[in-house]
Formats: structure tokens, C-alpha cells, sequence
């Protein structure tokens, strides 16, 4: 499967916001963890699958652009659509028929056919990084939720980031 997922990275021009994103995109997938790779949309030729893929994207833009303002907001509601249907589906596993009596947690644990849909659901919600997350700091990092994206483009209140401008650069990744 494929997805499109995006890293914010602090950086002074485009061409650094790039070569900062690609590092992010090696370590999401070193040793095929979570990702098992990925190609940004700068690449032509036999690395142009995104482009084939998922048509036109930029490169890296900043992040408080038209583009980029698009991108993060995309992002960012592809991870609260991703937490949503998985919470959904927990609750739905673990809603009883009625005048049975309540499941306790060992039965939960132990009867795997009971409540099929309750594990991977609840993995996902519970995900930093993978194919439940959209979005990625400049540290590699998840993010999750609007609060640690309000820290990202504070750029961490950092005095290291503040010179520089904060950047979005999407990648095609393969899970």
C-alpha cells in the first residue's frame, strides 16, 4: 500500500528543507520500519512513481503557503480520520448485545474470536509512527494531535530554529 505522508522540517531554503525531509523519510524507513520506502516528489525517471501515482505535489514549500497550508491541513485530517475510524471500531468491538452480561478484561484478553475487531484497531490508534500517522517533525516523530503540531511550527519555542522557515515536504512511502 501506498500513502502520501509529510514532513515539517525547519530549514533557510528549499533545497536544505529537502535534503532535511530526506533524512527524516531514511529513518521512518531504516531496516523497512515503519516504511518500507519512499520516493519524494522531486525525482524523475524510474523514481517518479509518486508523481505517477499521486499527480503534481511540490517539492518543499513553506509550510504557511497556499500549498503548504494545504498539505499540513490534509495531513493533519487524514490522522484525526485514521484515529476516528479505529476508535470507532474499537467501540464497536467492544459494545455487548443487550442482557448479556459485561465481558470482563480477561475474557477480552483471552477470547480472540470473540472480539476480532478489537487488537489491530486499537494498535493503530495507538501508533507514533506508521500508516496511521500523516504527518512528521523534524525529529522523525509522529504527530499526532493539534498540540504537538501548535510545538512544531513554534519550532519548539527553539532558539537552534529561529532563523529558519518552517517547511512541508510530501513523500510517497510504501507500507
Amino acid at each position: 500500500m501506498h500513502m502520501v505522508i509529510r514532513a515539517l522540517v525547519y530549514a533557510k531554503t528549499k533545497e536544505e528543507a529537502l535534503v532535511n525531509a530526506k533524512e527524516v523519510f531514511d529513518r521512518l524507513t531504516e531496516n523497512q520500519h515503519p516504511f518500507d520506502y519512499y520516493v519524494t516528489f522531486d525525482q524523475n525517471g524510474l523514481g517518479s512513481a509518486g508523481k505517477d501515482r499521486w499527480g503534481k505535489k511540490p517539492v518543499a514549500v513553506k509550510v504557511n503557503s497556499k500549498e503548504g497550508k494545504k498539505l499540513l491541513e490534509e495531513g493533519l485530517e487524514f490522522t484525526k480520520k485514521e484515529f476516528m475510524d479505529n476508535l470507532k471500531n474499537v467501540r464497536a468491538a467492544l459494545i455487548f448485545k443487550e442482557g448479556e452480561a459485561e465481558v470482563d478484561d480477561e475474557t477480552l484478553f483471552n477470547e480472540r474470536h470473540q472480539f476480532p475487531g478489537l487488537r489491530y484497531p486499537c494498535y493503530c490508534i495507538g501508533q507514533y509512527r506508521g500508516s496511521s500517522v500523516w504527518l512528521y517533525d523534524n525529529d522523525g516523530e509522529g504527530i499526532r494531535d493539534p498540540g504537538h503540531l501548535k510545538d512544531v511550527l513554534n519550532k519548539w519555542d527553539c532558539e537552534e530554529y529561529k532563523d529558519m522557515d518552517v517547511w512541508i515536504v510530501p513523500a510517497d512511502v510504501h507500507y
